[in-house]
């Protein structure tokens, strides 16, 4: 009787502990993704508002079905971001009118519209049509096709 006893309580305590601990919501992480189903190389170049300013950073290269990540984080701290996307062979995918400064394929970079102003107007910084995505604070996949 005192062995069935202990098995129950023991059962019912480690049932207990494992409900408990697994229970509690994980931090969750929140991300942007962008597909690439367009049938070439795509690099992709990213702008978002940071605090009271705009920045823009990439590139992202991503190969014909393949994806990546451009933003993430514990979550998505903006409800709009902004994509420009272009081939290898240096042609654009078209945006819907929102512009920001890039700077060449395949040079990584990240501008501050504040801290660079200066950059932005230089020849060797474009500005380029970016479309807007409202993402909310989910995980977002977003093709380009």
């Amino acid at each position: 009787m005192f062995k069935q006893n202990f098995i129950r309580i023991f059962s019912l305590s480690v049932l207990i502990i494992y409900s408990l601990l697994f229970s509690f919501p994980s931090k969750a992480h929140a991300w942007l993704k962008v597909y690439n189903k367009t049938g070439k190389k795509i690099y992709v170049a990213v702008g978002q508002v940071v605090g009271d300013d705009w920045k823009t950073e990439g590139w992202w290269e991503i190969s014909n079905n393949k994806s990546a990540i451009v933003v993430g984080g514990n979550r998505l701290p903006n409800d709009y971001y902004y994509l420009y996307a272009e081939y290898e062979d240096g042609g654009s995918i078209r945006g819907d009118g929102y512009y920001f400064s890039i700077t060449t394929q395949g040079s990584q970079f990240t501008i501050k519209a504040a801290d660079d102003y200066d950059k932005c107007l230089s020849s060797d910084f474009q500005w380029k049509d970016f479309r807007e995505l409202n993402v909310g604070s989910d995980n977002m996949v977003y093709t380009f096709d």
